[in-house]
């Protein structure tokens, strides 16, 4: 009799230890990211938007969305829906003289092109430039280039070497931003302007992205 009891508390002691271990299910990366893109598919349907998740974009989102409920992944889509439905009703395009030197040091950037100077001519008056030009989506497109002159006077710069351009943002952003996926650029007048061309999605800072193709040209001059 005692050695039953014994071997009756023994099974118990181990089913005690042992029930742990199977209590919570943890779900794997590719699970979670299911459970996100059906929330996402189930918004897409309710609202009428175009919610995807791009390609690459897979481990940001799931860093961006591990410590929240889906339910409030489904409101945060709602919401940014709504917000930038209204912000596109509102925007104009503003024209403003390309900005020289601008500070975007710590920005996020979306750069589609970036190349290491190369070319070697006479110094006379050499400068690396930041341009920017505003763009949709709360956004900018930026030209990073060396310019030239043999003066340095106004209207007597040329483009060097084009070095990378693409679109940058506020940290600060928490609505969708202009991100670049591929862009192009010509020179012409000598090299005196750059025709910039850039192209792209809104994205959100949780790597959400809305299936709308932008568009963004414009005509920077060196100086």
């Amino acid at each position: 009799m005692k050695k039953m009891a014994r071997f009756l508390l023994l099974c118990v002691l181990m089913f005690s230890f042992t029930f742990p271990a199977y209590a919570e299910k943890v779900e794997s990366s590719d699970e979670q990211l299911t459970s996100i893109q059906d929330v996402v598919d189930k918004v897409n349907a309710e609202i009428g938007s175009n919610f995807y998740i791009p390609a690459g974009n897979e481990e940001k989102v799931l860093n961006s969305f591990k410590d929240v409920s889906l339910e409030d992944v489904a409101i945060l889509l709602k919401n940014e829906y709504k917000a930038a439905s209204l912000d596109q009703q509102k925007e104009t395009t503003i024209e403003q003289p390309d900005m020289i030197r601008s500070s975007i040091n710590g920005e996020p950037r979306s750069s589609v092109y970036n190349k290491s100077s190369s070319v070697v001519v006479p110094f006379y008056v050499r400068e690396d430039i930041t341009q920017t030009y505003p763009i949709a989506y709360t956004s900018q497109m930026y030209l990073d280039s060396t310019v030239f002159s043999v003066t340095g006077g106004s209207g007597t710069y040329t483009y060097e070497n084009i070095l990378d351009y693409g679109s940058t943002w506020s940290s600060s952003n928490t609505g969708f931003h202009f991100q670049a996926t591929s862009g192009s650029y010509s020179l012409s007048n000598s090299n005196k302007n750059c025709t910039l061309t850039l192209k792209g999605h809104p994205e959100d800072p949780n790597g959400i992205a809305l299936g709308v193709i932008l568009t963004a040209t414009h005509t920077f001059s060196a100086g």
